[in-house]
């Protein structure tokens, strides 16, 4: 009978199947012979990607029972239910609910393999331990179950190196089980859809929830009217959020010249489409204030694209190799992305000779089939180390 890996995430919809939620759990099935399993609420009509970059993953619905203070009652039921079967349990961030559930798994399946994923802001940690309410009773009482959460879980990952070490400053119980992992692409998939090489075009694209706070678009839509664009265009490819619809419609009111030379393509479901766009790209492009990781950087740096994002990306040393593929700018600062941005479409050939490299340097350290191969590894050590005690 195949050993189970289990992702417990409530509130996955289809988008997250695509992401390291879905991604991994898959991976270890096609790769590692697992029976794999996503357990959540039914939170979408459809789950296309399951037929896609998902394919092998079995979706497992819990049916909605209310709560108990934050946790909720389908999932506590699920784990009474099923926790004895579950070989490897994979939570996500170092929250209340996954601290309880996990503890609640261990309890109940003390062999089994506790497996968090931690989703880290490098700057959170750096001042300290996570608070986890601002209520000193309730806080000390979370503090509590972190410690056992900590002493529970079998195997940590974080998404940067800087995470990592900050990681085991500020819990040393954690320092001998983990291990840096980043996100990465379904190379597989990705190859399956073309057989020539990128065709690129003259093209930015900004590829994510199109005004979102967090995401810092209105920097763009200060900057680009100041630029020199030539034969440039840029892509906004996403939907975008209901409060930053005006800003959109108020930009090319006062610059209607621009309609012919920036684009706001609205949401893309076809994966091959999202890919089609990253394909004829030059620059990814995130403004966001923080960013734990930015798939779509890993996404456009296997590509072949430059890559632009900000200092308050945790993750950006990583994935740019120490800004060898891409540029960090300060956070909100115009004159910097202004001075990129046009650094980049007045030099093209400086983008254009990295991108072979940039290609195989993402093959090299940001697809699943690689990262899950490392999962694998610190898996089975973990369990060796926890046999010989």
């Amino acid at each position: 009978m195949a050993k189970t890996f289990v992702t417990l995430f409530p509130p996955s919809g289809n988008t997250h199947l695509t992401k390291d939620v879905g991604q991994i759990a898959t991976a270890m099935h096609r790769f590692h012979g697992y029976r794999s399993q996503l357990v959540a609420y039914n939170n979408d009509h459809d789950y296309p990607a399951l037929e896609t970059e998902a394919k092998g993953l079995e979706l497992v619905f819990l049916k909605k029972s209310g709560k108990r203070y934050f946790l909720e009652n389908a999932v506590i039921h699920y784990l009474e239910k099923h926790a004895a079967e579950i070989d490897v349990l994979n939570l996500y961030h170092l929250d209340r609910d996954t601290m309880y559930y996990g503890n609640l798994y261990k309890k109940l399946n003390p062999n089994g393999f506790l497996y968090c994923k931690l989703d880290l802001y490098n700057e959170f940690l750096a001042t300290g331990r996570k608070q986890h309410s601002i209520n000193l009773f309730k806080n000390a009482v979370l503090r509590l179950w972190e410690r056992k959460f900590i002493r529970n879980t079998d195997l940590f990952s974080v998404e940067n190196r800087q995470g990592l070490d900050l990681m085991k400053l500020r819990y040393p119980a954690c320092k001998n089980k983990i291990i840096y992992l980043p996100n990465g692409v379904n190379s597989e998939f990705i190859d399956g859809l073309f057989s020539t090489p990128p065709v690129k075009e003259p093209l930015i694209l900004i590829m994510s929830r199109i005004g979102e706070g967090i995401k810092n678009h209105e920097i763009l839509l200060r900057v680009i009217p100041r630029l020199r664009l030539g034969n440039w265009k840029i892509a906004f490819v996403g939907p975008v959020v209901q409060r930053f619809a005006p800003k959109v419609a108020a930009f090319f009111q006062e610059f209607p010249q621009l309609r012919e030379s920036v684009e706001f393509v609205g949401p893309v479901t076809d994966r091959k489409e999202v890919y089609e766009w990253y394909r004829k790209s030059r620059v990814t492009c995130l403004s966001s204030r923080h960013e734990s990781f930015g798939i779509a950087l890993v996404e456009g740096l296997y590509f072949g694209n430059y890559l632009l994002g900000t200092d308050g990306m945790s993750s950006f040393n990583e994935i740019s190799k120490q800004g060898r593929f891409g540029k960090a700018l300060p956070v909100n600062n115009d004159d910097a992305l202004l001075a990129a941005l046009q650094s980049i479409i007045d030099r093209t050939e400086d983008v254009d000779q990295l991108r072979e490299e940039a290609m195989a340097y993402a093959r090299r350290h940001f697809t699943w089939p690689v990262l899950v191969q490392q999962l694998e590894e610190a898996i089975q050590k973990q369990k060796l180390q926890g046999d010989a005690h």
